[in-house]
């Protein structure tokens, strides 16, 4: 998932937390995961047409701030990792000097 998303290499470290979301006719389960790339920084692919594949247009490092809007929007996925980025809030998650670490879906 890794390379068909972010373009590089990800080795998972640690669960961060987990998840679900009733949705219209399914339940959503997540996990998220700190991990590490295996480059600096990743380089998005060019979207496909795949279906059930969402690719990503943009990205950048953030803090615990970034994520209220996409929580206050219903993801999942920026919920369960705000509650672990605050649960945490003593280890540096998503800096550039943190050892290329970074938040994936």
């Amino acid at each position: 998932m890794g390379r068909q998303k972010l373009g590089c290499g990800v080795q998972l470290l640690r669960v961060l937390g987990r998840g679900s979301q009733q949705r219209p006719g399914y339940r959503l389960e997540m996990t998220v995961y700190e991990a590490e790339l295996d480059r600096a920084a990743p380089q998005l692919p060019p979207p496909r047409q795949d279906a059930g594949v969402t690719y990503y247009v943009a990205w950048r490092f953030g803090g615990a701030e970034d994520l209220g809007e996409a929580v206050e929007r219903g993801s999942l996925c920026a919920r369960v990792a705000l509650q672990a980025l605050r649960a945490h809030s003593g280890r540096a998650y998503g800096s550039r000097s943190s050892t290329r670490k970074a938040r994936t879906e």
